[in-house]
């Protein structure tokens, strides 16, 4: 069964504050995240993003993937100090 992807990618509007990418779906399968930028950014599910404390965090470069039985069906949110700082996001 072929999987289509639902593109979310954007960049950050404001430095500092937590952003939703994603809203929370139950029937989402697949979650793809990559930090295009130079900034770090912090990922959290089900609540507001918050750097340094209880969020996953994604340097320059790096990707993060849920899929299948460990995706999380909850809202993604995403913050970095960085305003532009660009992000490719995709779901499924």
């Amino acid at each position: 069964m072929a999987l289509g992807l639902t593109d979310r990618s954007d960049d950050i509007t404001a430095g500092s504050v937590s952003q939703e990418v994603m809203a929370a779906n139950i029937a989402r399968k697949l979650v793809l995240f990559q930090n295009i930028s130079t900034a770090t950014m912090w990922l959290n599910f089900g609540a507001a993003a918050t750097a340094n404390s209880n969020s996953f965090k994604i340097l320059p470069d790096q990707c993060f993937t849920f899929e299948m039985q460990a995706v999380v069906a909850q809202a993604v949110h995403v913050i970095c100090a960085t305003i532009a700082s660009k992000y490719v996001a995709k779901e499924g």
